[in-house]
């Protein structure tokens, strides 16, 4: 083959290839976001289950030292209980005996899947299983790493699921002027809890946060909307 026509054909490819890299490389991360759970109650103690049959890893801080992971796998459950400005941890089996006793200053835990969280059994969050934890004055501060297209969707389906009577062209109308408000106060308002260590609550004092499975209840039209608007 002719050299010069070798390069000819080399050279577009190589253009090809710096502009598919360079866009890729331009293409923004999703905004990640701490949002506090549980920011009107404060409980002083939470109960925490497996969704799935996934391992969750359990990471535990003391004195600024990580103390050796745990795991709470299936059947099994965890126990927060903030006391003064340290979280008691009591791990239990399936008869809810407890297992293993532990006292830390922070926790986090994190997993692909989701977990429930229950407090004073009676109000209970489905979340994503990236959520950390630290006491202060005897109740539990609740922080969940998330992202500002998640934060929207379930935002969302939390504000409006009451809304009835209306028909799919009247529901998607009000998902897309609501998805901007949420996203526009969220941007604005971003960093609003800072002293607490998250970014903005889950109530209505930023913005309404049920549980991840309320996004999952809406039809199928609404979600292709929240997905690509």
């Amino acid at each position: 083959m002719n050299k010069s026509y070798f390069y000819q054909l080399l050279l577009p490819l190589l253009l090809l290839l710096i502009f598919t890299l360079s866009v890729t490389a331009a293409e923004p991360n999703p905004t990640t976001l701490k949002l506090g759970l549980f920011n009107l109650l404060k409980p002083k103690t939470i109960d925490i289950e497996t969704v799935t049959d996934e391992i969750i890893a359990i990471k535990s801080q003391e004195n600024s030292k990580e103390i050796p992971s745990k795991i709470l796998s299936l059947n099994q459950s965890l126990t927060l209980v903030a006391k003064a400005n340290k979280i008691t941890c009591y791990l239990k089996n399936s008869q809810k005996t407890v297992i293993k006793k532990w006292e830390v200053e922070q926790l986090s835990l994190s997993g692909s899947n989701s977990l429930s969280l229950f407090v004073a059994n009676r109000l209970r969050r489905q979340i994503p299983a990236q959520v950390s934890f630290y006491a202060k004055n005897d109740l539990l501060y609740t922080t969940l790493l998330t992202n500002l297209e998640e934060t929207t969707k379930i935002a969302l389906a939390s504000e409006v699921a009451e809304i009835s009577n209306i028909n799919d062209t009247q529901a998607l109308a009000i998902f897309k002027a609501f998805a901007i408000v949420v996203r526009s106060y969220i941007e604005s308002e971003k960093g609003r809890h800072r002293q607490d260590g998250y970014d903005i609550c889950d109530n209505t004092h930023c913005l309404l946060y049920l549980d991840f499975n309320m996004f999952k209840s809406l039809n199928t039209g609404m979600i292709f909307l929240l997905y690509i608007f």
